[in-house]
């Protein structure tokens, strides 16, 4: 395999997935220039090419291109940081195999994709060697040669010609007629008028190639060619010519032609072939009696399947969806594989929206009953269909992306449900694609002191004496377009892979400004908290981030605590733990668990936890007075902690009452609006040179 990438990081991450491929040892050469390409081409050829878009001088179309003008049938794979639409259509043209984004990709996807690759060019190189093959033989062998007599209106086959279709002696008679009747019936009408074409001299030549069918009934494709000859009034008397056995390529051609427009795994239409059906559909301009729909449908949580049971087991499943989803569809309707587990659908001859709603509900009640695997387990699937109605002038595109919008929409709301698509979910996925917008651009210019991404501050005091114990560092977003909260950023972040951006942002300027405020006020106690995600903490380089905010700001271990939701941690629970094991012994750094008791297995999260401290959620704090069951949980957190050894934080301290049954409870640190808002650094800074005490 050769890697060509000039970004000795992108190296490392790329050799670091392809060394967690187990089934595979790939011997791996780098290559960061055209003219160290060009040596290595020199030299000799690679299985695999994996080739970075983004590259110094060049980009990797030019990388791409040259390979291929070495190697016509190399398996090239392109890999990018940008999910650039016309990037991937480029690359495609100029013959790369496959299109991946570092951003999302891990360990199975690449080895798949490579897999894959190899597969299909050691296939493009067979097709060609044979059709090398076939052109040769064919150039050496005789072909069948006819001969028409015009006046007698008989035909005189040679014996090669006969044998070309089965035929023996006088199995193949002279008559026209006849020889017109092997011809398969849908090609007929083509030959016919292509023989008309060149009596009357509006062709040069005869040629046509058609179905010729021999005495067992089966058909051959053949290539029959030929030329008349006129008398000198121009009028033919005779036309004689040779015809080739063309059956192999004509198969070849026609399942190339196939497999480039369906679903090798499912046999289904792929999204290409889906997309011409939609066109053609609006280009008609469903000037058909009644309505028509796509549908989007998801399998829900189908990734887990694959990760716990194999990608065969997930392959067998896939092929069942689709039988399923068949049966479950009127015939016309159109069903593709468009993705993994994802499936569209395009409705024709509708009465209306709500028949298309019942279609949909008979899809997700075909996936209800258990599907089995070779291994005689019993499993259970569900999906989530986005439909959208096919409205005149609008594009395929429109229409897909609108149902897709609409299924997002059905997955939110729960398993196994459908969802139709409106102009106000339009206005929101509308919205949201403008919301990552400015995120993008935000964090891009953060580094130019930029509006965009701010940090608050807000307390977290001792109860027991009042004492100011640290900081919790908060995201907040403000840029010239207005104000966000975290609940519309944050999300949006997460799903977008923002957050690993973001998130080393705060991290790293929460320990800068703690260190700051450390040497300017004496001190060297205090603490700060820094919020989290599951997908940030699973980053494999994330200690290395935190080792580096740590040392380039001289802080020690105890300075800084990592905080994650309970949620994130139940989301993979296996997982954060290892990763928060490994973080503290790596850096030192503790967590705090967050949010304590909003999620569905607060117990099973907290068993083994490693971390010193939970978070009482706000709720509870807020409901302690007026709620009795709010209390006893309060008070059973508090005394469940103490005895795992952690502290407790308890949040949203709104009034004096809260501080006090807090205090008495024991929970050692608390923090809300009675103590502080939060504040700017500056409100911080001002606040550490007075006291908290009589606040509390």
């Amino acid at each position: 395999m050769l890697v060509v990438d000039d970004d000795q990081d992108d190296v490392l991450l790329t050799g670091a997935l392809l060394r967690a491929v187990e089934r595979t040892r790939f011997d791996v050469d780098t290559a960061a220039t055209m003219e160290e390409v060009e040596a290595f081409l020199a030299a000799g050829p690679h299985d695999v090419y994996l080739v970075d878009y983004g590259l110094a001088r060049i980009t990797g179309i030019d990388v791409a291109r040259r390979i291929l003008q070495a190697e016509p049938h190399a398996a090239v794979i392109m890999l990018t940081g940008y999910d650039d639409y016309a990037v991937d259509v480029r690359a495609a043209e100029v013959g790369v195999v496959d299109y991946l984004v570092k951003g999302g990709l891990d360990a199975r996807t690449l080895e798949r994709s490579i897999r894959y690759a190899v597969k299909q060019q050691q296939a493009v190189r067979a097709l060609a060697a044979s059709e090398e093959r076939y052109a040769v033989a064919m150039a050496g062998a005789q072909d069948g040669l006819w001969d028409w007599d015009l006046g007698s209106d008989t035909l005189y086959y040679s014996e090669r010609y006969k044998a070309m279709l089965g035929c023996r002696g006088d199995e193949l008679g002279t008559a026209p007629r006849e020889w017109l009747q092997r011809i398969h019936a849908e090609d007929r009408p083509q030959v016919q008028q292509a023989l008309r074409d060149h009596l009357a001299g509006r062709t040069d030549h005869y040629q046509s190639e058609h179905r010729m069918r021999g005495p067992d009934g089966t058909y051959r494709w053949v290539l029959s060619r030929g030329l008349a000859v006129r008398g000198p009034d121009g009028r033919p008397s005779r036309l004689a010519g040779s015809q080739s056995d063309v059956t192999e390529r004509k198969r070849a051609q026609l399942q190339l032609e196939h497999d480039a427009l369906h679903d090798a795994l499912t046999g289904l239409p792929n999204r290409v072939l889906f997309r011409d059906r939609l066109e053609h559909l609006i280009g008609r301009g469903l000037r058909r009696v009644g309505a028509s729909a796509v549908l989007v449908f998801d399998l829900d949580r189908f990734k887990i399947v694959n990760d716990s049971l194999g990608h065969a087991v997930g392959d067998g499943l896939l092929i069942e969806v689709a039988r399923r989803l068949l049966e479950a569809l009127r015939p016309g309707d159109t069903v593709a594989r468009v993705g993994a587990d994802e499936f569209t659908i395009l409705l024709e001859e509708l009465t209306d929206y709500r028949e298309a709603e019942r279609i949909a509900d008979r899809v997700l009640e075909a996936l209800r009953d258990p599907f089995g695997t070779e291994d005689e387990r019993e499993l259970y699937l569900s999906g989530s269909i986005g439909i959208a109605m096919v409205q005149l002038g609008a594009t395929p595109e429109e229409v897909i992306r609108d149902a897709d919008a609409a299924m997002y929409r059905a997955k939110a709301a729960g398993t196994g449900r459908h969802a139709m698509f409106d102009t106000a979910l339009h206005a929101a996925v509308v919205n949201r694609l403008e919301l990552e917008t400015r995120l993008r651009r935000g964090l891009f210019a953060i580094v130019d002191g930029a509006d965009g991404l701010q940090i608050a501050y807000q307390p977290i005091v001792c109860t027991a004496d009042g004492t100011l114990h640290g900081f919790e560092a908060l995201a907040r977003w403000r840029d010239a377009e207005g104000t966000l909260t975290p609940d519309q950023f944050i999300p949006v972040a997460e799903e977008t892979g923002l957050i690993a951006a973001l998130g080393r942002f705060v991290l790293r300027e929460a320990c800068r400004q703690l260190s700051e405020w450390r040497r300017a006020h004496g001190r060297p106690d205090l603490a700060m908290a820094v919020n989290i995600s599951g997908r940030q903490l699973l980053e494999p380089s994330f200690h290395l981030h935190v080792e580096a905010a740590l040392r380039d700001f001289g802080l020690d271990p105890d300075a800084l605590r990592l905080e994650i939701t309970e949620t994130a941690a139940a989301a993979d629970s296996e997982a954060v733990h290892r990763a928060l094991q490994e973080l503290h012994a790596r850096t030192g750094v503790r967590a705090h668990l967050d949010d304590f008791g909003t999620g569905a297995a607060s117990l099973t999260v907290l068993r083994g936890f490693p971390g010193d401290a939970l978070k009482i959620d706000r709720s509870f704090v807020l409901a302690m007075r007026g709620d009795t069951g709010a209390f006893q949980i309060v008070k059973a957190v508090v005394g469940l902690a103490h005895e795992m050894g952690m502290s407790v934080v308890a949040e949203g301290v709104e009034s004096q009452w809260q501080l006090d049954l807090l205090r008495e409870l024991h929970c050692e640190y608390v923090q809300g609006f009675l103590l502080s808002w939060p504040l700017g650094p500056e409100a911080a800074g001002r606040l550490l040179a007075g006291s908290l005490v009589a606040a509390v």
